[in-house]
């Protein structure tokens, strides 16, 4: 509306959980007393371009976020076994009977507690995490391509079979521009 911020304004603001912004006018006393207790955020703004910049960082904050996925490596699957192990040997994720998956790691780095997805041709069996990497008999924390290793992933109910591919990716979020086109 044209003129002062008033209370009324305040408390219609505040009724619609939104925010009051302002250009070259003047708010009352009270009316910033109830902002206060309300808890409504009122901006004043003298300078246009200041007016421009808060009104576009409000709605990039209103944007959802983009959320993008980023492959790590690839590990082929050479062979599979199950391990017996006993109630110290296991850990979160890891049953009494895991399948491991001899693999090779094909490109990138192969990381525990990273996601994974366990692919047999171009179908996807089983998403959740890596739970255990092995090198030999040594646990490491990741492998980088060319390195044999031991895989087992956490609560996989899928068989592993020799061919299938394990895939190792992170998400990640990131705020979009107002001007961003969203792919």
């Amino acid at each position: 509306a044209v003129g002062p911020v008033t209370e009324s304004d305040v408390q219609v603001a505040s009724k619609l959980e939104a925010s009051i912004t302002s250009f070259g006018v003047d708010i009352s006393g009270g009316a910033s007393d109830v902002a206060k207790r309300l808890g409504v955020r009122v901006q004043a703004h003298s300078v246009i371009y200041e007016l421009v910049d808060d009104v576009k960082d409000m709605l990039e904050k209103a944007i959802p976020p983009i959320v993008e996925e980023r492959v790590l490596g690839t590990a082929e699957v050479l062979d599979t076994f199950t391990l017996t192990l006993n109630r110290k040997g296991r850990s979160d994720g890891i049953g009494k009977r895991p399948v491991v998956a001899g693999s090779k790691v094909s490109t990138g780095v192969v990381s525990t507690n990273a996601r994974a997805r366990l692919k047999r041709g171009s179908a996807v069996v089983y998403e959740g995490k890596v739970a255990s990497l092995r090198h030999f008999k040594e646990e490491v924390r990741s492998l980088k391509a060319g390195a044999e290793c031991g895989i087992i992933l956490h609560s996989c109910a899928s068989s592993v079979l020799a061919g299938d591919v394990i895939e190792v990716y992170e998400m990640s979020e990131r705020r979009q521009s107002l001007y961003e086109e969203e792919s």
